[in-house]
Formats: C-alpha cells, sequence, structure tokens
C-alpha cells in the first residue's frame, strides 16, 4: 500500500469531549489529551446531561472520552444515549471498572474502544494511534473469549439468562438499573427489604452475576442487543 493510500485512512482527531464529574481527574485527562494527539483544548462535561446539552447546542468533538460512573448515568445507559446522538462519533470509555465483562459490554454497546482510568500516558498515546487509523482499541491486558459464541456472557446467551427471572425480579432488575437501594426498591412494591435481598440473591445466581453492578451491566447489554435487532429489522424491510 502506497503512503498516500495509508494516510487517507487516517481520521482526524482534532477535537474532544471529556465527560467525567471529578475535577481533577478531568483536568488530569485533559493534559494526557493534549500530550498524546493534535487537540489543544479538550471541552469537558460534569455529567451525561451536561454532555448532552452540548452536544444539542451543536458541539461536534472528534471524539468523547467518556467516564461510566456519572452522578446522572445506571450502567451502560450514558454510553448508549451519546450513541444514539451520533452513530459516528468515535466514543472511547474511559473507566476504573476494566474487567474482562466491562470491556466485552462496552463495546457491545457501541464504544470504539476502552481506557482504564489507571492506564500511563503511553497507553493512551496507543489507543489515539489505533483509533485514527479506524479500529477499535482495546487496552493489552483484555482478553476476548476463544469461544464468543457460547461464552457465558455473550448477548443471546445473556437474554436468556434474564428470560428465566420471575416478572417479579425483572422488576426488582429494572429498579436496580434506576439505581434504587434496596429500602426504596422495598418500599415501591410494597414488600420487604429482606425479601428485596433474597430477590436480588436469585437474580445474580440466574444471571450468573458477581455483584449488582455486572447485572445491571448485563440488562444494559441486552437492551443495547434488542435496539440493535429492531433496527436491523427496520433497516432490512
Amino acid at each position: 500500500m502506497t503512503e498516500s493510500a495509508t494516510e487517507q485512512l487516517q481520521i482526524d482527531l482534532n477535537s474532544a469531549l471529556i465527560v467525567d464529574d471529578h475535577p481533577l481527574f478531568c483536568d488530569a485527562l485533559s493534559l494526557i489529551v493534549q500530550m498524546v494527539s493534535d487537540i489543544e483544548t479538550p471541552d469537558t462535561a460534569a455529567s451525561l446531561q451536561d454532555a448532552l446539552d452540548k452536544l444539542d447546542a451543536g458541539l461536534t468533538p472528534d471524539i468523547v472520552l467518556l467516564d461510566l460512573s456519572l452522578p446522572d448515568v445506571n450502567g451502560l445507559d450514558g454510553l448508549m444515549r451519546i450513541r444514539a446522538r451520533n452513530e459516528k462519533l468515535i466514543i472511547v470509555v474511559v473507566s476504573s471498572m476494566s474487567d474482562n465483562q466491562m470491556i466485552r459490554s462496552t463495546i457491545a454497546a457501541g464504544a470504539n474502544g476502552f481506557i482504564p482510568k489507571h492506564s500511563p500516558k503511553e497507553v493512551f498515546k496507543q489507543a489515539f494511534e489505533t483509533l485514527r487509523s479506524g479500529k477499535t482499541y482495546l487496552p493489552p491486558e483484555f482478553v476476548e473469549s476463544p469461544n464468543a459464541e457460547t461464552d457465558k456472557d455473550s448477548p443471546q446467551i445473556v437474554i436468556d439468562r434474564l428470560a428465566t427471572l420471575t416478572r417479579q425480579q425483572g422488576r426488582i432488575l429494572r429498579l436496580m438499573s434506576d439505581g434504587k437501594l434496596n429500602k426504596q426498591i422495598a418500599y415501591e412494591l410494597s414488600i420487604a427489604e429482606a425479601t428485596v435481598k433474597a430477590h436480588i440473591t436469585a437474580i445474580l445466581r440466574k444471571l450468573n452475576a458477581q455483584n449488582r453492578t455486572q447485572a445491571v451491566l448485563l440488562l444494559q447489554q441486552a437492551k443495547f442487543q434488542n435496539l440493535a435487532q429492531m433496527q436491523t429489522d427496520v433497516n432490512t424491510h
């Protein structure tokens, strides 16, 4: 391939929007972005709504660096809502929750890459180089499943597991996804808090999830999968 053809594959990353509610980390990430790219002054947002407002007002960043743990976000909802604003926008999740399941879920939900928050500058530099070439960036520690179709966390298997939940367990999982505490769930459903805890234990077992956060992420992943399938069905008819 000629040098000119290689250059044509490069994606311009000249502007960025950093979405993170921790001012010190946001400032540090802004400096790193300036050091590893041609971006001079990244825009910032302290919440998902702040980011959405800026995008709706006409801000057009080449790349969004998104934290998942925002005050107005549950699970992958923030990522999915930004993706819905612009299908071509490059979105990279920068999160301290960097286990394999989390990374798989974010990519399945529409992220173009994942960078663990504890990563050194060199990792961010490699990520930007990968993204500029039009590829998805995955951190060095990520291990892809050799059996993606039969993996316990593949989209179809997650959906099948969700289907085993009772109606009450489904309600509780949705309230968990809304950020409700056990006491709030108990009040809303008019049941004892101990009953809520028992249902959550059963939910985690059925979903093969280790904790509430992972269970909510699996629900969000399934929602995205269903939405993507609906869009595919519409586009083919």
